[in-house]
């Protein structure tokens, strides 16, 4: 029989963390003065804002993997740019 490969995931798993993780990536966004932005650090704020867009439609899609990948990259991004 075939085998399944299996990649262990870093971050939030469940639904609920996954949430939690976009719910604070939002939040940082918020927070950052978007005027005061370099453009590559526009640009960056952009691509947190599509990585939360297409989280929350991997999560409409029960797909928690990619879901919970995208989330952890919208959070790190915008944990960056809330400290800048």
């Amino acid at each position: 029989p075939a085998r399944t490969l299996e990649t262990p995931v870093s971050g939030p798993t469940t639904e609920q963390a996954i949430r939690d993780e976009l719910g604070r990536a939002v939040a940082w966004l918020r927070s950052v003065d978007y005027a005061g932005l370099s453009q590559n650090l526009k640009d960056q704020y952009t691509v947190a804002e599509r990585f939360i867009q297409q989280a929350h439609e991997a999560l409409g899609a029960r797909n928690l993997t990619y879901a919970a990948t995208l989330a952890g990259k919208a959070a790190e991004i915008a944990e960056i740019l809330r400290r800048r």
